[in-house]
C-alpha cells in the first residue's frame, strides 16, 4: 500500500518533464526510482547520467559537472564534456544533493533555473535540454531548505524548490 502512493506518484511525474526530489532514508532505493522515472518518460531514449555528488570533490566539482576548455588549468590537455552537458536531452540524476556545500548549491541552482552552462575556460553559453532529478535522505533536505531559506530569501529560490515534485517513501518498501 505504502509503495502504491509511491508509484503513482512516479507514473504521474514520469510523464513531465518536471524536475523531481526524491526523499528517503539510505538503501531505500532512490537510484531504481531515478531510473525507472527516466524510462517512463518521454526522455527514455536519451542518456540517463548519475552524479553521485556525496563522492565528488569540491576541487572537481566544477569540472566534472561542467566540463572545460583545453588549456582552462594545467591538467587541461583536451576539451572535456561535463556530465551535465553529456545528458542534453536526457536525465540528470544527483544523488546525496545534500552533501553539496553552500556556495557550490548557488552553481547549481543557477544551471537548474538558466538551463545553460558554461565550461571553465570558455565564455560560451551553451543551452541545456535535461531534466533533473534529485536524491537525498529526509534529514539532510530539512537542513538544507531551513539553510537555503536563511542565506537566499528570494523568489527565485523559493521558485525552484517548490517547482520540484516530491516523492518520499518509508525504508525496505521497494519493490519494483
Amino acid at each position: 500500500p505504502a509503495m502504491q502512493g509511491v508509484m503513482d506518484q512516479i507514473a504521474r511525474v514520469s510523464a513531465t518533464d518536471a524536475n523531481v526530489l526524491l526523499l528517503g532514508e539510505n538503501g531505500t532505493g532512490k537510484y531504481v526510482l531515478a531510473e525507472h522515472i527516466h524510462e517512463l518518460s518521454e526522455r527514455k531514449n536519451q542518456p540517463f547520467v548519475h552524479i553521485d555528488l556525496g563522492s565528488l570533490s569540491e576541487n572537481l566539482f566544477e569540472s566534472e559537472l561542467f566540463g572545460y576548455k583545453k588549456g582552462a588549468f594545467t591538467d587541461a590537455h583536451q576539451d572535456y564534456a561535463g556530465k551535465i552537458e553529456n545528458a542534453q536531452n536526457g536525465t540528470v540524476f544527483l544523488d546525496e544533493i545534500g552533501n553539496l556545500p553552500l556556495h557550490l548549491q548557488t552553481k547549481l541552482l543557477s544551471l537548474i533555473q538558466n538551463r545553460k552552462l558554461s565550461r571553465i575556460g570558455e565564455s560560451k553559453e551553451r543551452l541545456l535540454d535535461v531534466r533533473f532529478i534529485f536524491a537525498t535522505n529526509e534529514n539532510y533536505f530539512s537542513s538544507l531548505c531551513y539553510t537555503l531559506l536563511q542565506r537566499f530569501q528570494n523568489e527565485t529560490l523559493l521558485q525552484c524548490i517548490t517547482e520540484l515534485f516530491l516523492i518520499t517513501f518509508p525504508i525496505f518498501s521497494l519493490i519494483l
